[in-house]
């Protein structure tokens, strides 16, 4: 097992109680552990989505310039096949 630290969190009432409510005891560590990497995944995702926005502009890239031709570039070597 990865090295662990104990940390202090405040739940608010509610969500105390659905955790309580849904998950046996010794399992709340592992629940909370991996609800926590989720939402780092989707944390990080976005991240690099907003990083990149912009790298594919319309003056270099004329194909990805609208929806249409966005989608004539991808059923063109689809159509193809």
């Amino acid at each position: 097992m990865d090295k662990t630290r104990l940390i202090l969190i405040e739940f608010p009432d509610d969500l105390q109680e659905e955790l309580n409510k849904y998950i046996c005891g010794d399992q709340k560590t592992d629940f909370i552990i991996k609800a926590v990497r989720k939402e780092f995944v989707k944390t990080k995702q976005k991240k690099v989505i907003m990083n990149s926005a912009g790298a594919i502009n319309k003056v270099d890239y004329p194909e990805f310039s609208t929806p249409d031709s966005i989608y004539q570039w991808v059923r063109e070597p689809r159509e193809q096949d």
